[in-house]
């Protein structure tokens, strides 16, 4: 409680809110949990547990990533090439063959050609690595596990100021002043949609770290992301950067009027208190 003092002194009105949701309420060491939660959560499996075919596919996006250009179509004669000559060595590759392992390369380099040269027709397209992205960009069991995380967190930030204000006689002095009142509960909003704010950076920053961890940079975020094979149905202006950018706005709205609804739902059960 003390760290926060200085918040409840010196801040006002929307300052003794936060300080009451983070201190009195325990709010700080929830979103420490949360976000410990989501570094735990947001680690991704690493590429080698995939299925064969997907590992050599993402080999070749990553060792041509770039621009569509000639540099793209000589790569792919260069992997075309190496098949065939891998192909027509069957005897000595036996064990290889056996194993599936030349198959999945086969499959892989048919989705890879196919794809690139669905780019090709397209300007201003680039080959990106799938993996990375797909984890960062497509709906998974570890990005909907972490928004889980975030809506539980905001429900035990705020569904637990009824019992607070009981506690502290707050909720008896909102209701005996009700000019004051309508002012008290912006200033509650405002309070609970910047920890919204925080807690979603927080998370989706935590799965920032996670993938650049396991992958290394996140390469050609300016690329249009409909250059990426499962998103290739997306309007032709948005980046990889702009999508980012729009699904974590969009998550945090929709955070944010969670923490509305639920500071609703205590405002409720403290007046039937």
């Amino acid at each position: 409680g003390r760290l926060f003092a200085p918040l409840a002194r010196h801040t006002g009105l929307l300052g003794h809110e936060l300080f009451k949701i983070l201190a009195v309420g325990r709010g700080a060491l929830i979103l420490l949990g949360a976000l410990a939660l989501a570094a735990l959560l947001s680690q991704s499996p690493p590429l080698g547990t995939s299925e064969p075919v997907e590992v050599n596919l993402e080999s070749y996006y990553r060792q041509s990533q770039g621009p569509v250009g000639q540099e793209t179509q000589a790569y792919l004669d260069k992997r075309r090439t190496r098949l065939a000559e891998e192909q027509a060595e069957r005897d000595d590759l036996q064990r290889r063959y056996e194993a599936g392992e030349l198959d999945a390369q086969a499959q892989a380099l048919e989705r890879y050609q196919a794809h690139v040269e669905a780019l090709s027709q397209q300007p201003g397209s680039y080959v990106l690595p799938h993996w990375v992205y797909r984890e960062l960009l497509s709906p998974n069991a570890r990005t909907n596990s972490l928004y889980g995380v975030c809506i539980c967190t905001v429900l035990l930030l705020f569904g637990t100021q009824a019992g607070v204000e009981r506690r502290t006689g707050m909720g008896r002095t909102c209701r005996a002043a009700p000019l004051g009142r309508g002012y008290l509960r912006r200033r509650r909003q405002g309070a609970a949609w910047l920890l919204t704010i925080l807690l979603s950076a927080g998370v989706w920053g935590v799965q920032l770290l996670q993938l650049w961890r396991s992958y290394g940079s996140l390469p050609y975020l300016e690329a249009p992301a409909r250059s990426l094979s499962f998103l290739e149905d997306l309007p032709w202006g948005i980046s990889v950067l702009g999508l980012w950018l729009c699904l974590t706005l969009a998550r945090t709205v929709l955070l944010g009027i969670w923490s509305s609804a639920t500071l609703w739902g205590t405002e409720k059960l403290g007046k039937g208190g």
